[in-house]
């Protein structure tokens, strides 16, 4: 397993504060989605994550979110959608653990 890597204060992406969460941002002509688990729907975002590249849910359901906005062309944030999904095991890294 690779050991996860903390940004340091002033790059890219990194917390302000120790409490804030990873932003992570959203193009403005992004279209929202509902989340696909049973019992979550929430409104989501799928996006690259800034690092990886992989595509990644990003909820707007949190303080200091911004939601996107493509008539204002104003850049949206978030944080991935795996923190606050209620089912978030039944997706990724969370639904291949329950097979083995």
């Amino acid at each position: 397993m690779k050991a996860r890597e903390y940004r340091q204060p002033g790059e890219p992406g990194a917390p302000t504060t120790p409490n804030e969460p990873t932003w992570i941002p959203i193009p403005a002509l992004t279209a929202p989605e509902l989340c696909t688990g049973p019992t979550c729907g929430a409104t989501i975002y799928k996006v690259p994550h800034p690092k990886t590249g992989n595509t990644v849910p990003v909820s707007c359901a949190v303080e200091g979110a911004v939601v996107p906005d493509p008539l204002e062309d104003i850049q949206g944030r978030g944080i991935s959608h795996f923190i606050d999904c209620p089912d978030r095991d039944q997706f990724g890294r969370g639904a291949r653990e329950k097979l083995r």
